[in-house]
């Protein structure tokens, strides 16, 4: 939360003549700091179900991040949000991609891992893997990015993020067949050989 966020819920909380007066001049409801302590509330609503629970602390977690740009603070509130559901997609998602953003590299990546662990569909199950090759180097990188490949073959950016690998890796065999494979099914395959 930032400053005025964080005076805001002080002053809601206590019962001053000033925070009255503050309270008439400005709709409360238009109040961040306002919003926040009820989503904080309903989070923390011991006889609620834990759904609906996670629910109040995802979207207190985006709040915080999209309104008051504290990143740790919704990293936080994701992490409540999972120990009441811990294998909440949505939570794992936004906690991985808030975890990486912080440079919570470890931690980022046993998140993205633990949700690849919940994906059903091939695009899903990609999708995660280029996030944690976009998270790793060498082996592991190449290794997260044959995993995409293997599940959605003809999906040009995995292709192409696979020849840069492969390339790095000096396997001229395989790159040519990536060069091959790419020229196929790019809409520009004059474009394939800068991959």
């Amino acid at each position: 939360m930032g400053r005025r966020e964080e005076g805001e819920l002080l002053l809601g909380r206590s019962e001053s003549s000033l925070t009255s007066m503050l309270a008439q001049r400005d709709d409360p409801r238009d109040s961040l700091a306002t919003e926040l302590a009820g989503l904080e509330q309903q989070g923390a609503d011991a006889a609620a179900r834990p759904d609906t629970r996670a629910a109040a602390w995802i979207e207190f977690g985006q709040l915080c991040q999209e309104r008051t740009s504290s990143h740790k603070r919704a990293l936080q509130a994701y992490d409540a949000a999972l120990a009441l559901v811990p294998q909440h997609t949505v939570a794992l998602r936004l906690a991985a991609e808030t975890a990486a953003f912080l440079g919570e590299t470890a931690r980022a990546i046993e998140t993205w891992t633990a949700l690849l662990e919940l994906a059903q569909g091939t695009r899903s199950r990609a999708a995660i893997l280029m996030e944690l090759a976009e998270l790793s180097a060498g082996p592991q990188r190449l290794a997260h990015l044959e995993a995409a490949h293997t599940l959605e073959p003809d999906e040009e950016s995995i292709l192409r993020q696979l020849a840069r690998a492969v390339d790095a890796s000096g396997d001229a065999t395989r790159l040519g067949e990536l060069y091959r494979k790419l020229a196929t099914v790019a809409e520009d395959p004059v474009s394939a050989s800068v991959a």
